[in-house]
Formats: C-alpha cells, structure tokens, sequence
C-alpha cells in the first residue's frame, strides 16, 4: 500500500486500553460513561480555575477593605497606672461665645477714576481676593484701589493713576510682585 492511503488500524480489545494513540483520530470509539459520573474535560477545568481565581481576589478585596474601615487610623494603646487613677470630676460647660458678625471691609470707591485717567488693571476678582490682592499691594508701597465691575459681583483690581514716567516704574514694580497687568483707561 502506499504512504498516502494507508489506514489507521481501529481498536480492539487488546488495544482498547492504549486507547490514547487512537484518541486524536477516533473519537467515536470511546464507550459512554456509566450514568450519573461527571465528566470533566479541559474546557470545564479552565472554568472552574478561573472562577476560583475571581472568587479569591473578591475575598482579597473585601478583607483589604475591612480592614481599612476597622483601622480609622493608628491605633493607641495608653497604659494607665490603677493605683494613681482618680476619679474626674464632670464640670460645667463653658458658654461659647457667640460667632462675631462679619464686618464689611472699605472698599476705596470714593476716588472713582476719572476720565482720561490710566491705571494698570491686575484683575477681576471676587470681593475677598480682590480685597486681599488690594492690601497686598498697598502693603508694598503701590497706590491700589478697588472698582465694582458694573452688573457683576467682580471688583477690579487698579494700580495707579500712572502718569507719564510713573507708568513703567510701576509696570516693573508689579511684575517684581508677580502681577500681571494691563492699562486701563478711563
């Protein structure tokens, strides 16, 4: 016979137990299993693996995370000497002062700027930066002053009125301060 047509020989008693050098071929010669055995093959082992790898990393997760909720922190342990501990007394409560009422902060809007006059504008904030930003400047030596910002809860920051050679020294004294700015002009 030749290569290419030769048979493979099926299974008979003798070899029934060899039957692994058939298996890839014939499958159909394997005999039934016995009612009620369970049969596992590779694809159900792969699944029960993987299942019980999800399983324990679930487990994993929900301890790690018990035993964050159960630590709030560091514990302390404090040792107390039973032969020098002394009852406490229970004292009255102190009143708490009562909240002092916000005070409302000048705003320099009297001197509103007039027409054709120049300052640099370092911003548009809300009153409590634009108040903090004010006093800042004015504690190094710059003329600031606040404007409301018409139909906005904004104040602008001014620096000024510069005039003439007054416009770039304080350009460089703002910029010294880490404020940008532009001209504005009234």
């Amino acid at each position: 016979m030749d290569s290419r047509t030769e048979r493979i020989p099926l299974p008979t008693e003798e070899t029934a137990e060899l039957g692994s050098e058939f298996e890839p071929f014939l499958q159909e010669w394997r005999p039934a299993p016995a009612a009620g055995t369970i049969v596992l093959t590779s694809r159900h082992l792969a699944i029960i693996g993987f299942a019980g790898m999800v399983a324990l990393a679930l487990m994993a997760t929900l301890a790690y995370v018990a035993g964050r909720i159960a630590s709030n922190g560091p514990s302390r342990i404090v040792m107390v000497d039973t032969a020098q501990a002394q009852p406490v007394v229970a004292q009255s409560p102190t009143p708490v002062p009562a909240a002092a009422k916000p005070v409302a902060l000048p705003i320099n809007t009297a001197n509103t700027p007039g027409t054709g006059e120049s300052f640099w504008q370092v911003g548009a904030l809300d009153k409590g930066m634009a108040t903090v930003s004010m006093k800042y400047l004015q504690e190094n030596g710059l003329p600031a002053r606040l404007e409301p910002v018409a139909g906005s809860p904004l104040m602008r920051v001014l620096v000024g009125p510069a005039v003439g050679a007054d416009i770039a020294a304080l350009k460089q004294k703002l910029d010294a301060l880490g404020f940008p700015a532009f001209i504005k002009q009234y």
